[in-house]
């Protein structure tokens, strides 16, 4: 008998997304409503397609800028652009979240414009996410929880 390698495959739920719970930055625990539901985001892996598109796009438009550049020129790439990426990285991962997420006391429903409010408000949340769809083994079949 022979091992079949699709039990170790990360790639097919890196591109479906696994729900992640929302953990409290402090205590690690996750984040409950008011009636014991956890906040979850599903998350695709960072080794889904668009995602590597994606990152291949934004590296074409900044080597267009240095080429654009006038000679002596220093195309600078910053912290804020740093963060940017990242923040653009996630919203595009994000595929969704469950519906007993709030800000401010208000339903805040699942859009990619409030995933990007989401995650440029909260940085211990895009934190969280980031090292999540970054760590492979979170999509493997075994530990996918969809």
């Amino acid at each position: 008998m022979g091992f079949d390698l699709g039990v170790i495959e990360t790639r097919k739920y890196a591109e479906e997304g696994v729900f992640f719970p929302v953990l409290h930055p402090k205590t690690r625990e996750p984040l409950k409503d008011e009636d014991g539901n956890e906040i979850k985001i599903k998350i695709s892996g960072a080794d889904a397609s668009r995602i590597k598109s994606a990152v291949e796009e934004r590296a074409a438009a900044r080597k267009a800028l240095e080429a654009d550049a006038k000679p002596g020129e220093v195309v600078e790439y910053n912290w804020q652009m740093r963060e940017q990426d990242i923040i653009d990285d996630l919203v595009l991962l994000t595929e969704g979240w469950t519906d007993n997420v709030e800000l401010d006391g208000k339903p805040l429903p699942f859009s990619k414009a409030n995933a990007r409010l989401l995650y440029q408000r909260f940085p211990e949340i895009a934190e969280q996410m980031s090292v999540r769809a970054t760590n492979r083994l979170n999509f493997m079949q075994t530990s996918a929880s969809k």
